[in-house]
């Protein structure tokens, strides 16, 4: 399955509502989204990013429900991690996991999400750091989500085999890994990942279908044929537009 933008407009969201399947039993609907994105606790720079981000329509893309247990990989300042602990609710949990490799070279990048859960605590969240080819994971998670950070675990050194084998492991049966990342293409003689913090998509693909996952379906939502794919992600011009894949792998039942 494949989600793409229609003409100049996005597909509605009332058209990606989710059915009931969760956890707890509960459906999610376009307005439980819509009242997640709307909390007054959310910082002002977390609301500028909605306008790029569409996080409405990744949301209800990514099948996430009412009790789920997610975990967030990765969660930078806690963009998806504000908005998923209230769409889960309650009898949901979200399980933040810091990237130990990025903040040994980068020592003040914690900072981030320390900044957001002070300001926005959230009784379903916990948080913390590791190596993602050691972490240890809950059992039954319903969801992993990796967002703009799977190009990074090339360049930091991650065993990206065992790191997803221990996601894998973790998932239920029917279980999402969901990822969003920058499109990129080979360059000779440079890796991509670090210089321009861009995924070549292809071997990506490859190499997660290895540990067993199944790509389910793909949302063309947030691509912009535009980028010209040579830049960094960085580059005033181009940061927040770049071309995005939108990837749903699920564990087979």
């Amino acid at each position: 399955m494949t989600i793409s933008k229609i003409g100049a407009g996005l597909l509605s969201l009332a058209a990606l509502t989710i059915g009931a399947c969760s956890t707890a039993g509960q459906s999610l609907s376009a307005a439980d989204i819509q009242a997640a994105i709307d909390a007054p606790e959310r910082s002002a720079e977390h609301i500028e990013r909605d306008a790029n981000r569409l996080p409405a329509e990744m949301i209800a893309f990514s099948g996430v429900s009412v009790g789920d247990t997610v975990v967030d990989i990765a969660p930078a300042s806690g963009y998806y991690t504000a908005l998923l602990s209230r769409i889960v609710g309650p009898e949901g949990n979200i399980v933040g996991i810091g990237p130990q490799r990025i903040f040994d070279v980068f020592p003040n990048a914690p900072e981030g999400f320390q900044k957001y859960i002070a300001r926005d605590p959230r009784e379903n969240v916990t948080y913390s750091t590791a190596n993602l080819d050691a972490v240890d994971l809950p059992d039954n998670v319903d969801q992993i989500w990796m967002i703009l950070y799977y190009h990074d675990t090339y360049w930091t050194g991650e065993d990206r085999a065992e790191m997803n084998r221990r996601f894998y492991e973790a998932l239920r049966p029917g279980g999402v890994y969901f990822i969003i990342e920058h499109n990129g293409q080979a360059v000779p003689d440079q890796d991509i990942t670090q210089t321009l913090h861009r995924l070549e998509t292809a071997p990506a693909i490859a190499e997660i279908e290895a540990a067993g996952f199944k790509l389910a379906a793909t949302s063309d939502l947030l691509r912009n044929p535009e980028d010209p794919l040579t830049l960094s992600v960085f580059d005033p011009e181009w940061r927040g537009k770049t071309d995005r894949v939108v990837w749903k792998f699920v564990k087979p039942e």
